[in-house]
């Protein structure tokens, strides 16, 4: 360990001093004392341009560079401890919901990806070096002055020698530190924050890093809530085969429409690992089974072959049959006979809610829209709040959503946090071509009492919707802002003549002189 021989040393009255702070002048000034031995050390290569400068001993002894390491490190954290007005440490931790005898508890009950952070000084106020505890002898111990009561913690030093297994064993809370060199030391000590890393190895997670935290709580029970999948059923003109919204597990037993036909929770840790379409194929055969609701979808004559890119009805050559039915029309049809291959999906968890709807006044609907650029969640969260929470306090806000991804996924997010419902629309390209999101954001404009749009200045669709809500006069917020990378909207409309134009054929007016009155709902 000649290489790392010695950064540092003891002056005449014990005071540590790093080889950097020597100089010419005053190398001279002081005698310096070996950490490790006691032994007299001299300063070499002060000033030097070819060799780093060091402490040496002054005269040959068996010095040990593990000693002079351990004290060394202990030394050092210690003024860290002391001088440090925050030492704060973190490591992950598991957090689960205290509720073990939920009907409703799955996989998302528990998070085993949290991290927890704690500033040991608000909790400890004294470091003492090679303390007594339990039996044992602590490198540095953590205390509180004040409280006997709080537990204390180790901080070990292991060099060659990692903590004894006993002392591992104890219930002690100890933070172990592995140090090869004084380059270790002075990392650690650069560390704002002291971290326990991970590597997860053959499905278990292996500490990785110096730092190792032992006997430090690693559950953390509380109360949780997550989102449940919710499908819902009814007369519904635009979901036929009902669709699927996610609810706060605190309001899972109740229904989430007053005019809905059946609503199912989707438990267990099923949820969503089918792929979407097979899973309404199962949803629809539990309500042919239990509901006798028939649907074109399970029916065996709707079905796509390899050569089509959507589904058709068999039966509209010769039959006088729709090519494209919508889902309902199998309710008529006395061609209508189940898929036999389908039949059998009817395995999955799903449990019937038949408690009634939270009473929170009248039904109000609200459009979030956002660009495909949007992205920002603290932007939706802060608007949609100031928008709807007082609606939230007097009516049962229903979120409409639409078309883009980012800003469904961001809506599902917030309807869970906020313990309201979401509706989804979807546009239909295969049966309506060009003017599926037109059709769309009017089926939405329909139904809707108020509209908040996120829009980049940019995205025609967002715009569209906007001025259709306009030409209603429904309560309308236009929250501009910055996308954070540029997006291609050439897929969504065409050129011709020099005008650009909507896919579904509405000139495209000029974004300039664009204005929306805010209304506040």
């Amino acid at each position: 360990m000649a290489e790392i021989k010695y950064q540092y040393a003891y002056d005449e009255s014990k005071n540590l001093v790093s080889i950097k702070d020597i100089t010419k002048e005053n190398r001279n000034q002081h005698q310096y004392i070996c950490i490790g031995c006691g032994s007299p050390l001299l300063p070499r290569a002060i000033g030097s341009q070819y060799r780093r400068p060091h402490f040496y001993h002054k005269e040959l002894v068996d010095c040990s560079g593990e000693t002079y390491l351990h004290k060394l490190a202990k030394k050092l954290i210690k003024e860290k401890f002391e001088n440090s007005e925050k030492f704060e440490i973190s490591y992950p931790i598991t957090r689960t919901c205290q509720n073990t005898n939920c009907q409703l508890r799955n996989d998302k009950c528990e998070d085993k990806n949290q991290v927890c952070k704690y500033d040991l000084k608000q909790y400890y106020d004294t470091c003492t070096e090679e303390a007594e505890i339990n039996g044992f002898i602590a490198d540095l111990l953590l205390t509180n002055s004040k409280s006997t009561n709080l537990a204390p913690v180790l901080i070990e030093v292991c060099v060659t020698h990692a903590c004894e297994e006993e002392k591992r064993n104890s219930g002690l809370k100890i933070i172990e530190i592995k140090v090869k060199n004084e380059e270790d030391i002075n990392a650690l000590l650069n560390m704002e924050v002291w971290e326990e890393t991970h590597e997860c190895r053959y499905g278990e997670k292996e500490v990785i890093g110096p730092l190792e935290f032992i006997a430090f709580k690693r559950t953390l029970k509380e109360p949780m809530e997550i989102g449940i999948a919710r499908y819902v059923f009814g007369k519904f003109e635009n979901q036929q085969n009902g669709y699927i919204t996610f609810v706060n597990c605190r309001i899972a037993h109740n229904k989430v429409r007053k005019d809905s036909l059946c609503e199912l929770n989707l438990s267990g840790n099923y949820q969503f690992q089918n792929d979407y379409h097979s899973l309404f194929h199962s949803l629809l055969i539990w309500m042919y089974k239990h509901y006798n609701v028939r649907r074109c979808l399970i029916c065996k004559f709707y079905y796509a072959t390899m050569y089509e890119e959507h589904p058709i009805c068999r039966l509209s050559n010769g039959h006088g049959k729709p090519k494209f039915p919508e889902m309902a029309e199998a309710e008529r049809c006395r061609s209508f006979h189940i898929n036999d291959n389908l039949y059998k999906l009817d395995k999955l968890d799903f449990v019937e809610v038949k408690n009634p709807p939270i009473n929170r006044g009248n039904d109000f609907y609200v459009i979030v829209a956002g660009s495909s650029s949007f992205s920002n969640y603290e932007l939706l969260k802060e608007k949609c709040d100031y928008y709807l929470s007082a609606k939230m306090n007097t009516n049962n806000v229903v979120i409409l959503s639409g078309t883009s991804r980012n800003t469904k996924e961001m809506i599902k997010r917030y309807c869970i946090e906020k313990g309201i419902v979401s509706e989804q629309f979807e546009a239909d390209r295969h049966i309506y071509g060009k003017d599926a999101y037109r059709i769309c954001s009017a089926k939405m404009i329909e139904k809707a009492n108020a509209v908040i749009a996120f829009w980049d200045g940019r995205s025609t669709y967002t715009k569209m919707l906007v001025d259709m809500a306009k030409e209603i006069h429904i309560k309308t917020a236009v929250v501009p802002f910055k996308a954070e990378k540029m997006i291609d909207y050439s897929e969504y409309y065409e050129e011709k003549e020099g005008v650009s134009k909507v896919a579904s054929g509405t000139p495209r007016r000029s974004n300039l002189g664009f204005q929306l009155a805010l209304f506040e709902f």
